[in-house]
Formats: structure tokens, sequence, C-alpha cells
């Protein structure tokens, strides 16, 4: 009786869904399906660490590793900045032209 009822509860450990931890394939579906720049973003970020790799080695042999690293992180910023001013613009275009259309219907 008690594991038949704790099967239909979720559970949740310290504010951790266990059972939404392994629906990745799913949740990511769903958040292109909400914003199509999820996956953009995704790929961006893996394209980053790439070119940071890569320009690891090609990089002045006189710079110091540290100020490699530094340079990194702000392109890493930079384009998390971007990101975030492409997402913030589409939202409001969104918002515009869904209010427009309303007053239109009005």
């Amino acid at each position: 009786m008690g594991s038949e009822e704790n099967k239909d509860e979720k559970k949740d450990f310290g504010g951790f869904d266990v059972e939404g931890a392994y629906g990745g394939r799913k949740t990511l579906a769903e958040k292109t399906a909400e914003n199509p720049l999820v996956p953009i973003g995704i790929g961006g970020g893996a394209l980053a660490v790439l070119l940071a790799l890569g320009g690891y080695r090609k990089k002045d042999p006189n710079m110091k590793p540290s100020v490699y690293v530094i340079h990194t992180r702000l392109m890493a910023q930079g384009l998390v900045i971007g990101a975030m001013f492409a997402t913030m613009a589409m939202q409001l275009f969104k918002n515009i032209r869904k209010e427009i259309q309303s007053r239109k219907n009005d």
C-alpha cells in the first residue's frame, strides 16, 4: 500500500526533481518549442568552447595562460550578453506584434 502511494508522488530532494532529471530530451524539445533560441545558444556555447581550445594552440607564445583565459572569459561573457539581448529583443517584438494584432481585432 505504501509503495503504491509513493509512486504517484514526485520525489523531491532539496528542490531537485529526481524524475525530471532523466527527461532531458523532452525538456529540450519543450524549451525549443517555447523559445527557438535555446538550440542556437547551446550550439554557440559549444562553438565558443571549441574555438577557445583551438585558439589556445595558436596564441602568441609570449602570452601568459592566465591572460588567454581572461580573454576567453570575456569572449564568453560577450556571447552571453549578446544572446540575452537578442532574446529580449525577440520577446519585445513578439509582444508588440501581439498587441498590434489585438488592437486590430477590437
